[in-house]
């Protein structure tokens, strides 16, 4: 890639929508509690003739224990970040090809790019970082590949001065990269998903199915495997130990999410399923 020359050093352009990076993010709620979780990039979709990258949270530092988003992400040539919610319109989410004095408008509220320097990391290499004012008088910092600090895979929240989520720590190719946090500590041996994801070692049928009507898993293998399926929200509704051939129902209508995982929690399908 070529590289950027930037005010605080030599930067290389990294990419957002990446399969090596993990983002650990601390959730807070109204009550003040927190919790930790990792999100990462998983298989390509194909969308409107555009190809996305489904967006997944999980729940250990492992990265077994990982569920669809209802989100989809896509990143072009000039670094410019897309996402995209189940049938709602792409949203245009970074722009780190953007110049001095670029405004940014979403509908929550508008933003003005006035410093573009870098930001070293913790393996001694060097992110293009770019500040925003908001309204002329917050400041929201961004840094290409891995985003704000606050709403990093949301950003169109990011000027809610309430926000919630906030980036703790930040991976690539399972290398720490960034702590931001220095009360929560960054899960420990983040490991990505190597084994190979199989397209077709079970078959769901009838897929539409109908709500609350039987519908059948085949699975092309004598061992023991957990399905779990998502809603359309990201809730998990179904999670069983399944064999060669099972059963289920859905209530309700909608376009689920499946994953289909080995004894040792290794991921070995995803799919979807739609429910009429």
């Amino acid at each position: 890639m070529a590289a950027l020359l930037l005010l605080g050093g030599l930067a290389s352009a990294q990419s957002f929508v990446n399969t090596e990076n993990v983002w650990q993010i601390k959730h807070f709620n109204f009550l003040g509690y927190h919790y930790s979780s990792a999100f990462i990039f998983g298989e390509e979709e194909l969308i409107d003739n555009k190809v996305y990258r489904r967006l997944y949270e999980c729940g250990d530092s492992l990265l077994l224990s990982c569920s669809p988003t209802s989100y989809v992400y896509r990143e072009d040539s000039l670094g410019r970040v897309y996402s995209k919610r189940l049938d709602d319109e792409e949203l245009l989410i970074y722009d780190f090809s953007a110049t001095i004095d670029t405004i940014t408008i979403d509908d929550y509220c508008w933003y003005t790019l006035d410093v573009v320097d870098s930001l070293q990391l913790l393996d001694g290499s060097f992110a293009k970082q770019i500040q925003y004012k908001v309204f002329d008088d917050y400041e929201v910092k961004m840094v290409e590949g891995i985003g704000s600090l606050s709403y990093p895979l949301f950003p169109d929240d990011n000027c809610i001065f309430d926000a919630l989520d906030f980036l703790s720590c930040y991976f690539r190719s399972g290398e720490l990269l960034l702590d931001l946090s220095p009360t929560q500590p960054c899960f420990s041996h983040i490991t990505a998903i190597s084994e190979p994801v199989e397209s077709n070692m079970a078959q769901l049928a009838p897929n539409p199915a109908f709500a609350n009507a039987a519908i059948k898993i085949s699975i092309q293998s004598p061992l023991t495997f957990t399905l779990r399926i998502w809603s359309p929200t990201g809730a998990l509704v179904l999670e069983e130990a399944v064999q060669k051939d099972a059963e289920f129902s859905l209530p309700h209508s909608g376009m689920y999410f499946f994953t289909l995982s080995d004894r040792e929690g290794r991921l070995r399908q995803v799919g979807k399923l739609a429910v009429q």
